[in-house]
């Protein structure tokens, strides 16, 4: 079925914000200001997404506009996707926080430190490009989480897009005061780290593939040697994120096509995984909270796991696409080695998250749980017929960027 894009030519992107300040201006004042008071906690309107070397407005919306859709859409699979993180960490027995009085002083030093280095970065491409001002809000901000054991805290990065991490350092301020402060992240029995993505960014389609994803990283196992037991296998979804599903990041196999289709078209999206501590729900701020992580001091592996977002953004929606043409590329949801191929195609895109893959994941067979409601084979066809028989003639296809599912090996 071909699809044709609506009337009208409205400029819909996300556009640049934020407070705009002289390059002038001093720095050292900003950064003791910041270290002395703090900053607000981010949220609503004060939010900003770090993306494309600047700061944009964010999606805040369950949904979009058609029109403004797909050129969201086209802009996160170009720039990537910005992910939300709370992290949370502990510090290990040794660490100087123990014999300090002011410790929420040391630990603002943190934020302030990270807000410190985007507005060098932003600084810098201001002056490289000639320009007398740059946009600047807060990106990180800290707060105490009662869940933790003393000394502890949370630190919360307003959403932010792998590369721009990358590039201002943000989230490499905990390596470069680990000597000091004695970070205990991953192997903290309570540090989560929770990362929250916009819910407005999907269309209907790509958000039950993406929920659909989700629930089989969930369920599939690498499958263990012949004296193994199936059901302790460790899930793919642990290889990322390093937690054990439970308590915290509770896995429970979703329901059928049909019922989503219920939830995220009929219902616009106000009945999706809400209950408590599910591993990946719906927040009242209209953001998926994917809470199958721990905790972690490292820059490196807090990359990798918002790249591994990406990565399941842009599958998800490859898979929309190509089922426009055939109905079974849905089934590319259960193909594993093809979704890691793709990824390992990306290497100058997700280089931390291929560096991980290659070093932890090994093509093997997999198992999963048999109790499931529908079969795959239903759960396809039932897409095929509420998405693309006809029942929303007014979904438009974007005409790039287009990538498809690659047919490469893998090269692990």
């Amino acid at each position: 079925m071909k699809y044709t894009k609506p009337e009208g030519n409205k400029d819909m992107r996300l556009k640049p914000k934020g407070t705009g300040y002289k390059v002038t201006r001093d720095d050292d004042s900003w950064f003791i200001e910041e270290h002395e008071e703090g900053n607000p906690q981010l949220s609503g309107e004060a939010l900003v997404y770090g993306m494309r070397n600047n700061l944009y407005q964010p999606v805040l919306t369950p949904t979009l506009e058609q029109d403004k859709l797909q050129a969201v859409r086209r802009q996160m699979l170009i720039h990537g996707v910005p992910i939300g993180c709370e992290i949370e960490v502990e510090v290990t027995s040794d660490s100087a926080l123990h014999n300090v009085n002011d410790r929420v002083k040391k630990f603002r030093y943190i934020s302030a430190l990270s807000n410190k280095r985007v507005r060098a970065f932003l600084r810098e491409q201001a002056l490289t490009n000639g320009w007398d001002s740059f946009r600047y809000k807060p990106l990180m901000h800290r707060k105490d989480d009662p869940s933790l054991r003393n000394p502890s805290s949370e630190f919360i990065l307003a959403p932010t897009t792998p590369d721009f991490a990358r590039k201002t350092g943000a989230l490499h301020v905990f390596n470069d005061t680990n000597p000091e402060y004695r970070w205990v992240g991953h192997n903290s029995p309570n540090a989560g780290g929770h990362m929250h993505m916009p819910i407005g960014i999907f269309s209907s389609q790509q958000l039950v593939i993406y929920y659909k994803l989700i629930e089989f990283w969930g369920d599939a196992r690498f499958a263990p040697g012949k004296n193994g037991e199936a059901d302790k296998a460790r899930r793919l979804i642990q290889m990322i994120g390093q937690r054990k599903l439970g308590r915290w990041a509770t896995w429970v196999r979703l329901e059928s096509v049909e019922s989503y289709y219920e939830k995220i078209v009929t219902d616009n999206r106000r009945t999706i995984n809400t209950s408590r501590n599910f591993f990946v729900q719906k927040t009242r701020h209209n953001t998926m909270e994917h809470r199958f992580p721990k905790g972690s001091y490292a820059a490196d592996r807090w990359i990798m796991r918002m790249s591994f977002l990406n990565a399941l953004y842009e599958w998800s929606y490859i898979i929309e696409q190509e089922s426009y043409n055939d109905p079974t590329k849905f089934m590319l949801i259960y193909d594993i080695n093809a979704f890691i191929a793709h990824v390992i195609s990306q290497r100058t895109k997700w280089p931390e998250l291929v560096t991980y893959i290659r070093n932890n994941f090994t093509p093997i067979n997999m198992v999963t749980s048999k109790d499931r409601q529908v079969t795959v084979a239903e759960d396809m066809w039932a897409y095929a017929d509420l998405f693309l028989n006809g029942i929303e003639p007014n979904h438009s296809v974007p005409q790039e960027p287009r990538p498809r599912a690659t047919n490469q090996t893998s090269g692990y």
